[in-house]
């Protein structure tokens, strides 16, 4: 009984240090000034408040397709309704 609880600790540690290395990667990208040097606070605290939250949101810059108001007609379909529409599934 202590071994498993021991592992879901374990486990759930290196899913959000996991999760802190993605969102540093991404804030990266994001937070790189015009001379090439990054901003550490903006970075510190991106990591902190988005690393359980990187999902795609429904902004135009994440461009969800379903969403986006630049998509139009079958663009906002997903792949299932593509299927659907074309006639592959009966």
């Amino acid at each position: 009984m202590f071994e498993e609880e021991k592992e879901k600790s374990r486990r759930r540690r290196n899913d959000l240090a996991r999760m802190r290395t993605k969102a540093r990667r991404i804030a990266l990208r994001m937070f790189v000034d015009v001379r090439g040097c990054k901003r550490d606070e903006l970075i510190d605290s991106f990591v902190r408040t988005h690393a359980n939250n990187l999902a795609r949101c429904s902004c135009s810059m994440c461009c969800n397709r379903r969403r986006s108001p630049y998509s139009k007609g079958d663009d906002k379909l997903t792949m299932q309704e593509r299927r659907f529409v074309g006639g592959d599934e009966e």
